[in-house]
């Protein structure tokens, strides 16, 4: 299991690439998406795996975070070595919203990071 540290270094030792527009139409891979999947499969997933301890996961999706301030870091960092632009966007789960939505699921109380418009 990936810690948080051994993350923000690997973040951090990338550089943005930017696909032309010929390579994106032809669907080249976007190397900085295929980080981001990598980056996920290493992390434990909140629907699979016993997460008690972590304080970094993952539902699949999304990076989770029990700490805000590693939360907001971790994206800035993401946006500034991976994407070299504003791509990332963050949140909470929060846990009094989720209850009076009856939302509540192992995403609740996590901080993430989203990689989607």
């Amino acid at each position: 299991m990936i810690t948080y540290k051994e993350l923000l270094v690997e973040v951090k030792q990338m550089e943005p690439v930017v696909l032309t527009d010929l390579e994106y139409f032809n669907n080249v891979p976007d190397p900085a998406w295929e980080l981001i999947e990598n980056i996920i499969n290493q992390l434990p997933n909140v629907y699979k795996d016993d997460v008690s301890s972590c304080d970094i996961a993952t539902n699949g999706v999304e990076i989770l975070f029990k700490n805000f301030l590693d939360c907001e870091y971790f994206a800035d960092a993401v946006d500034e070595h991976i994407f070299g632009s504003s791509e990332c966007h963050t949140g909470y789960y929060d846990p009094e919203e989720d209850e009076r939505s009856d939302e509540v699921d192992a995403n609740t109380g996590w901080y993430y990071v989203d990689f989607n418009d």
